[in-house]
C-alpha cells in the first residue's frame, strides 16, 4: 500500500488454463477467519481466483493483522478503519489481482455484513469494478447507488431476531 502496510491475502487459484476472473472477498466484523477463507476457496472451485485479504493488516501489535488484534479489540481495530482506508486498501486488491498472469483483468467484490456494506461503499468509488454482490450490508445511500456503474446482487433474508445480522438493517426504498 502507500504507506509501506503489507496487505496479507489469502490467494486461491482455480484449475484451469485460461485466465480467470478475480473475486475479491470482504470479510465481517471479525476480521479475516478460515470461512472467510473458505469462501475464496469457493470461488477458486467457481473458477475465479479469490482473494481474502485481511482489511485489519498493519493494525495490530508489530504490525500485524487480524491474527494478533485478539478477539477482545477486533471491533475497536475494525472500526479505527475509514470508508477511505478500506477504499485505499480495496484498491491495493483490486491493482495486485490485475497484476496476476492468471487474471483476465474483470474484478468483482463479495462482502458478508460490514464486509456488505464495506463493498456496496467501495463500489461507489471504484469505477472498474465488474461486479458486487453484498450479504446483509447496509445499503449505502442514494448518491453512492447512483455511482456505482457494475452490476449488484443485494442478498437479504428475512429481518427476525434468529436470522438478523449484527449490521444495521438495509434501508427501505
Amino acid at each position: 500500500m502507500k504507506d509501506g502496510t503489507a496487505l496479507k491475502s489469502w490467494v486461491v487459484y482455480p484449475a484451469r488454463t485460461d485466465k480467470a476472473g478475480v473475486v475479491i472477498v470482504v470479510h465481517e466484523n471479525r476480521g479475516i477467519t478460515d470461512w472467510t477463507r473458505a469462501v475464496a476457496d469457493q470461488a477458486a472451485e467457481d473458477g475465479f481466483i479469490g482473494i481474502a485479504p485481511d482489511l485489519l493488516s498493519g493494525k495490530g501489535p508489530n504490525g500485524g493483522g487480524t491474527d494478533s488484534v485478539g478477539s477482545a479489540a477486533i471491533g475497536q481495530a475494525i472500526a479505527s478503519l475509514s470508508q477511505a482506508d478500506r477504499n485505499e486498501r480495496l484498491d491495493a486488491v483490486l491493482a495486485y489481482g490485475k497484476t496476476l498472469p492468471a487474471s483476465n483483468g474483470k474484478t468483482a467484490v463479495v462482502g458478508f455484513c460490514w464486509g456488505g456494506g464495506t463493498v456496496f461503499a467501495y463500489a461507489g468509488a471504484q469505477a472498474g469494478l465488474d461486479g458486487v454482490a453484498s450479504y446483509y450490508g447496509p445499503i449505502p445511500d442514494d448518491a453512492t447507488l447512483a455511482a456505482i456503474k457494475a452490476p449488484i446482487l443485494g442478498l437479504y433474508a428475512e429481518t427476525t431476531a434468529a436470522s438478523r445480522c449484527p449490521c444495521r438493517p438495509p434501508r427501505t426504498r
